[in-house]
């Protein structure tokens, strides 16, 4: 979701297990991205990238996020740094991971 909106703009599969070196996300139609996770206290820190974008096609992006556990749910948020010239080359998001059953 956009910092300032409760739209959700893009979704992916989180797969998380005890080797960190396992840890992937998987947009739909797309294959697995490796993912580097660190933890720090109550805080899951990600990061995962270069990759082309879900979200500007054609674009290279890499990402890195906080993310706590709060009822439940992993909240936190991602910023993303895309490999463009322009001023919108980092953008921030709000993220919400829920176990999936």
């Amino acid at each position: 979701m956009r910092q300032d909106s409760d739209s959700v703009i893009l979704t992916y599969e989180l797969t998380a297990s005890a080797d960190p070196t396992a840890w992937t996300i998987t947009f739909p139609n797309r294959p697995p991205v490796a993912m580097r996770p660190m933890a720090d206290g109550d805080s899951i820190i990600i990061s995962a990238g270069p990759y082309e974008s879900a979200l500007r096609k054609g674009v290279q992006v890499s990402t890195n996020g906080v993310l706590r556990l709060v009822n439940g749910e992993l909240v936190g948020t991602t910023t993303a740094h895309y490999s463009v010239k322009t001023a919108d080359s980092v953008a921030t998001f709000r993220t919400v991971a829920t176990k999936k059953m």
